[in-house]
């Protein structure tokens, strides 16, 4: 099911040998080593502006190499509760026109403002606006390449250590529908992260 990604890519400091060996393994457990590339992060004085110009970085490079889509991960993934059918039934439903594919996110909204559309037992659709947040786990599409290098760069060269700051997942949520894995799988093993991102997720009772 991993063959439908062009390229399969990890963002990791230079400096984060831990990190690196860490994430080789978790993503061994779901079978995707072998394919894994290591991708150089961006070093900033400001961290969350670095990891952002490092997945804009990245999806340059996809587009350069002319690849039809590309799969993100960043060094703190954990997956919990896997399950490859998850994931061969969300890809076997999702449009041409995919734009951006999330298999690992955090549910901020509320349920008032959390819009999104059941496309099958394992994808949902969820409108733009909707305050879904993390970028530790995703695809993109070629088909926002191009809009996501001439659009998000503007801002990026806006933030000024921490004014104007505007990380790439906020920006995602408010330019883009996007398509993402049921249940969650994975989360980003940092501090509280993965037990808000199970609480956000379970307290919404997607089905």
């Amino acid at each position: 099911m991993f063959d439908y990604f062009a390229g399969i890519y990890c963002i990791n400091l230079d400096e984060e040998e831990a990190r690196w060996q860490r994430i080789q393994q978790e993503l061994n457990t779901i079978g995707i080593k072998d394919r894994l590339q290591r991708f150089s992060a961006v070093k900033d004085q400001v961290r969350g502006r670095g990891a952002s110009r490092s997945h804009l970085e990245l999806i340059k490079m996809a587009q350069e190499n002319n690849l039809p889509n590309i799969l993100i991960f960043e060094d703190d993934t954990k997956f919990i509760d896997w399950n490859p059918e998850y994931l061969k039934n969300a890809i076997a439903n999702l449009p041409q026109d995919w734009q951006i594919f999330n298999i690992g996110y955090n549910i901020c909204s509320n349920k008032s403002s959390f819009k999104y559309k059941s496309l099958s037992p394992h994808l949902i659709k969820v409108e733009k606006g909707s305050d879904v947040r993390s970028n530790n786990a995703y695809a993109v599409n070629s088909t926002a390449f191009k809009f996501i290098i001439d659009n998000y760069g503007k801002f990026l060269n806006k933030w000024e250590n921490h004014k104007n700051k505007w990380h790439l997942d906020l920006w995602y949520a408010q330019n883009f529908d996007r398509y993402c894995l049921v249940p969650l799988v994975s989360v980003q093993q940092q501090g509280e992260k993965p037990r808000r991102f199970i609480e956000n997720f379970s307290k919404h009772n997607i089905n």
